[in-house]
């Protein structure tokens, strides 16, 4: 019988190791390699694992060649920051710039962080805000305190095209210049949604625009607003270009309302509103046609104390202009305003048989404005103009002091005016005009010094 010298020999090597010969038929025996070398490949896993453990010596998590910090361990890379703490914990960061806490644990970074943070804001959340320039539209739909942590010279919320911010009743934003706002409707910059008292302190409202009402600033109805070391200047709207406010006790402190442009209330509108102090200066009603009221205008029942009324202009009421309704303005001053045409400083309007009625109470004076026509005052019919000195003011044409067309004009000081080219240096009276118990003295123009009627 021939056997074949290969599996002889396959044989008896596999007996010399003591076991039996086993016909496995053709399956090559790699079953068992596989299963060895998948074993060696698991200690070999755990070999790497041993070899990456680095020195950290803080306990951290970050090894001592990437921490910043390798003996403190709530410093290191990506570290909880927290604006106000007077530490940088993130060694990736060198100030906490761009840092936004909420009631101080939760924080957000970067220059959408603070509108990141006020969409999951809680009610009454205490909003810290360190130095960047904070760009989108910012809307608290709950009463928050917005405070920045080094002030408006280095913290900036900017709407980039959108409102910038909207604040609910309730609230209190503190240390910020706010700009680049544009709203389809009221309030680019700042817009206070809803009733409750809400305080502005130590800001800047800039550079806004608003398809409607307050470029720079708007209220809900209801609103009780505390201003406190704020400055609204250069902003636009259709009305109010810096501020608008309806039904709203308005508190400006020593506010200053400045370079605002609208059609009309270059500076503010207000509707049914009771405002003390703040500086109207140097704003202006603007259109192709008829603007009014270059510092205010103001409709409805409203209440002045102690504010002063400077250097506006407009086509129509340079200063002011009231529409129907009761205003009583106690102390305040309207002093240095221009109109191209007739009201240098105030302008009284109607509505039909439904005029103004202004009261001049206390130390009210309206000084040193220039108009066409009533360098002072110009009344359509059924108005009233009541107290209250009209001094040294210009009407280019005539009626240097006060033009009454159909209206009443009691108790005034009328004094030191000029009409410089026609009648009336201190008033010009016409139609059904009332004139009861005036001071006029001192006045100069060409004809009727004192009062023209015609």
């Amino acid at each position: 019988m021939h056997i074949d010298g290969r599996v002889l020999l396959l044989s008896m090597l596999v007996a010399c190791a003591g076991g039996p010969v086993k016909d496995e038929g053709t399956d090559p025996p790699s079953d068992g390699d596989a299963d060895t070398d998948a074993d060696t490949d698991t200690d070999a896993d755990s070999d790497a694992d041993t070899d990456t453990d680095l020195p950290d010596a803080d306990g951290d998590g970050s090894p001592d060649d990437l921490d910043c910090a390798p003996t403190d361990p709530t410093v290191f890379p990506g570290a909880p920051d927290i604006c106000g703490d007077d530490r940088v914990t993130d060694c990736d960061r060198t100030a906490d710039e761009y840092l936004v806490t909420m009631d101080g644990t939760f924080t957000r970074g970067g220059p959408e962080a603070l509108a990141a943070v006020l969409s999951v804001a809680t009610p009454d959340a205490e909003i810290v805000v360190c130095p960047g320039h904070y760009r989108g539209a910012h809307i608290a739909q709950v009463p928050v305190t917005l405070r920045s942590l080094s002030g408006p010279t280095v913290t900036t919320i900017d709407g980039d095209g959108a409102r910038a911010l909207a604040v609910q009743g309730g609230s209190t934003v503190e240390g910020f210049v706010i700009t680049g706002g544009n709203a389809a409707g009221r309030g680019g910059g700042l817009l206070v949604a809803t009733t409750g008292p809400v305080t502005v302190r130590n800001t800047l409202i800039r550079g806004n625009r608003a398809g409607t009402d307050g470029g720079g600033l708007a209220t809900a109805s209801g609103v009780s607003l505390v201003l406190e070391d704020v400055r609204i200047e250069e902003n636009v709207a259709t009305s109010g270009g810096g501020v608008y406010a309806q039904n709203t006790l308005l508190d400006l402190g020593d506010t200053l309302i400045t370079r605002n442009t609208a059609i009309q209330g270059g500076g503010m509108a207000v509707d049914r509103v009771t405002v003390i102090g703040g500086i109207i200066d140097d704003n202006t009603a603007n259109s192709p046609g008829y603007a009014f009221g270059g510092g205010m205008s103001l409709s409805s029942d409203n209440t002045l104390t102690g504010t002063t009324v400077s250097n506006n202009h407009s086509t129509q009421g340079g200063g002011i202009v009231f529409w129907t309704g009761l205003h009583t303005l106690t102390d305040v001053t309207v002093e240095g305003n221009d109109s191209r045409y007739s009201g240098g400083g105030m302008l009284l309007g109607s509505a039909g048989t439904n005029g103004a009625e202004v009261h001049l109470e206390g130390s009210s004076v309206v000084r040193g404005n220039v108009g066409d026509t009533g360098g002072g005052v110009d009344m359509w019919g059924f108005t009233t103009l009541i107290g209250g000195t009209v001094q040294a003011n210009t009407g280019r044409f005539q009626s240097g002091g006060i033009q009454a067309l159909g209206s009443t004009v009691r108790g005034v000081h009328v004094l030191d005016n000029v009409a410089q080219q026609r009648q009336g240096g201190g008033m010009w009276a016409s139609g059904s005009a009332v004139l009861e118990e005036l001071e006029v003295r001192g006045n100069e123009s060409q004809s009727g010094g004192g009062i023209h009627v015609g």
